[in-house]
C-alpha cells in the first residue's frame, strides 16, 4: 500500500512539475521579441509532450497575456461634437484628458463618465484651447484619409512650463485604427482572411507657438487577432498576438521656423512628420506581430495536423513552428530590420 502511495506520489509531483516547466515556458512568449519566439514556441511543444494541441493553445492563452491593450474609446453625449456627420462622436480616454475616473472630451471640452457629462472643473482655455481644437481637427481630417473611417484620433494639450504657459504646451496626438484583413495577400505568405487588429500610436511632445519649433517621441502597439486554422477538436481557434515598440529613435522634432508660424502651420508642420512616422513604422510593426502571428498558425498547424498525432513532442522535431508574433520588443534593432520574424523577406 505504502509503495503504491509513493509511486502515485512520484506520478503527480512528476506531472506537476512538468505543467510548471510548460508553464515558464509558456510565460517567456511574453518576453521575448518575436524575431526569437520561435525557439521558445518548439521548447512549449516539446516539454507538453503529455498534452494534446487545445491543451497546449490554452496553455499559452493562459500564461501570455497581452503587453497592451487598445484604449477605451467613451461616446460624447453632446450632440454639438457630431462634426460633420449625425454619427456620435468618439474619443480615447487616456491619461492625459482624465480627472479621478471621468475624461475630457477634446472636441466639447466637458468631463464625460461612462455616458453622460459629469460636474467637475471645466476644461483648458486661451492658446491651449485654441491649439487643441485647430489639432482635433486637423488629425480627425488626416486619419481619415490616411486609415478611412475606422479610425478614431483625439489630440489633448496640458500646460507643461508655467513661465510661458501662453507660448510653450504639451501635446499628443493619439490615433487608434480596427482592421479587418478580407482577403489580403503577400507573396511568401498565406491568405491572412479573417484576421483582424487595432493599430495604436501615440506622438507626444512640446510644442513652442512662438518660435514653431517642437519635439516628439512616438510609441506604437499592434493587438492583432488570426484564425490558426482546423486544430483538433477547435475549428475555430484564434491566437492573439500583441506587442509594443517604443524607442529614441521614433521621433521627429523642428527647432524654429524662420518667421513666427500661424497655428495652422505649425499643426500641419507636424502632421506631416506624424505621416512620416506612421508610413515608416507602420509596415515594419505589421511585419512584426501581424505577420509574425500568421507564422504561427501556419506552424500550429504543421504540428498539429487534422487525423494525425496530437502529442506535441513527437511532431515539434519534425515540423517545428516557423515563427510566433507574441511578446514585446522595445529595441530599435527589432523594429528597424522590417524583415518578418524568422527572417523571411515578403
Amino acid at each position: 500500500m505504502l509503495f503504491l502511495w509513493f509511486q502515485g506520489w512520484n506520478m503527480w509531483e512528476s506531472t506537476r512539475r512538468s505543467e510548471e516547466v510548460a508553464a515558464a515556458a509558456a510565460l517567456l512568449l511574453a518576453r521575448y521579441p518575436p524575431r526569437k519566439v520561435s525557439v521558445i514556441l518548439d521548447g512549449v511543444l516539446m516539454l507538453c509532450g503529455r498534452k494534446n494541441a487545445e491543451a497546449v493553445v490554452d496553455l499559452i492563452y493562459r500564461k501570455v497575456g497581452p503587453v497592451d491593450t487598445p484604449w477605451p474609446l467613451l461616446r460624447c453625449p453632446s450632440a454639438a461634437t457630431q462634426l460633420t456627420s449625425t454619427v456620435p462622436h468618439y474619443f480615447i480616454a487616456f491619461e492625459y484628458n482624465r480627472i479621478g475616473e471621468c475624461y475630457r472630451c477634446p472636441l466639447c471640452n466637458q468631463y464625460v463618465s461612462g455616458d453622460r457629462f459629469v460636474n467637475v472643473p471645466s476644461g483648458i482655455s486661451g492658446v491651449l484651447r485654441q491649439v487643441e481644437s485647430a489639432a482635433n481637427r486637423v488629425f480627425a481630417e488626416y486619419a481619415e484619409l490616411y486609415y478611412g473611417k475606422k479610425c478614431t484620433v483625439s489630440a489633448y494639450t496640458w500646460e507643461c512650463d508655467p513661465v510661458h504657459a501662453e507660448s510653450k504646451m504639451g501635446l499628443a496626438v493619439l490615433i487608434q485604427h480596427r482592421a479587418k484583413a478580407l482577403n489580403a495577400k503577400c507573396p511568401g505568405y498565406s491568405s491572412l482572411h479573417g484576421s483582424h487588429g487595432v493599430w495604436q500610436s501615440a506622438h507626444v511632445g512640446v510644442v513652442d507657438v512662438t518660435s514653431g519649433s517642437y519635439r516628439f517621441q512616438s510609441s506604437f502597439c499592434m493587438d492583432a487577432f488570426v484564425p490558426l486554422g482546423a486544430l483538433p477538436n477547435t475549428p475555430g481557434a484564434t491566437g492573439r498576438f500583441n506587442g509594443s515598440v517604443a524607442s529614441g529613435l521614433f521621433g521627429f522634432e523642428r527647432y524654429a521656423a524662420t518667421a513666427s508660424p500661424e497655428v495652422g502651420e505649425l499643426l500641419a508642420s507636424i502632421g506631416e512628420q506624424v505621416q512620416s512616422t506612421e508610413n515608416s513604422y507602420y509596415g515594419r510593426v505589421f511585419e512584426m506581430y501581424f505577420r509574425g502571428a500568421q507564422f504561427f498558425a501556419e506552424g500550429m498547424r504543421a504540428a498539429f495536423p487534422p487525423g494525425a498525432s496530437s502529442t506535441p513532442q513527437s511532431r515539434g522535431r519534425q515540423q517545428p513552428a516557423a515563427s510566433v508574433g507574441a511578446g514585446e520588443s522595445s529595441r530599435p534593432a527589432d523594429a528597424d530590420t522590417g524583415t518578418p520574424p524568422g527572417g523571411r523577406a515578403p
